[in-house]
């Protein structure tokens, strides 16, 4: 301010010249000045700006873990015991003697349908009926599963004594152990020779949880040569 009143002063000493000039001289350090000021603004609105945060990085959420898919559930099948009984005869003749043999087997075991095993202790019936003619005495030999226990005991070794035409044999037998689906069915056998005819047939007499009765009672029968 003191600057500016001392050029008004001079100005009035020195003439019109001299105030043409100072004016000018004026104008342009006025110019320069407010040129000064206004550069200096940006870099003083800067330095009143706070400073930028730096913006803090929000952690990602944590991925959920997907449950983890149950195991498949085997599905249960239940368990079936279904025991089945076979029954066969078979003659063989021999033509050069004019002999009739017959051999007499029956079984009993689990059916293909079984899932589960044949209980020790079940019981079956075996019935033999063996036919003789011109009063022969047939000759028997015979096998008893070790996985059945029978009543007898042992195989008849002669039949229709006495000549007669008919004779019966019953065998009543127990499953020693249990007969698991697989295994091959536990039985007897009765070869008899000479024999004309026969019959056999298998029962099952008791097995505890039988699914049905289906094949608890076949029969086979040989009329002759």
């Amino acid at each position: 301010m003191a600057a500016v009143t001392g050029a008004v002063l001079l100005l009035r000493r020195r003439g019109p010249r001299l105030v043409r000039s100072t004016f000018a001289l004026g104008a342009i350090l006025l110019g320069a000045a407010a040129f000064t000021g206004l550069a200096a603004e940006p870099a003083s609105a800067a330095a009143d700006c706070p400073p930028a945060q730096s913006q803090a990085q929000t952690p990602a959420p944590a991925e959920t873990p997907s449950p983890s898919p149950s195991p498949s559930e085997t599905p249960i099948t239940p368990l079936v015991i279904d025991g089945e009984v076979t029954a066969a005869v078979v003659q063989t003749f021999d033509q050069a003697s004019g002999v009739s043999t017959l051999d007499y087997t029956g079984s009993f075991g689990p059916s293909a349908a079984s899932t589960a095993a044949i209980p020790a202790g079940s019981t079956v019936e075996f019935t033999i009926v063996n036919h003789e003619i011109n009063g022969d005495l047939g000759t028997g030999s015979g096998a008893i599963d070790p996985r059945l226990t029978c009543t007898p005991s042992s195989l008849p070794t002669s039949l229709n004594a006495g000549g007669v035409f008919e004779e019966t044999v019953v065998v009543s037998c127990q499953t020693t152990a249990a007969l698991n689906p697989g295994d091959a069915p536990a039985g007897i056998s009765l070869r008899v020779s000479p024999s004309h005819s026969g019959s056999i047939t298998s029962a099952v007499v008791a097995l505890p949880g039988d699914a049905d009765a289906t094949n608890n009672t076949r029969s086979q029968t040989v009329v002759g040569p």
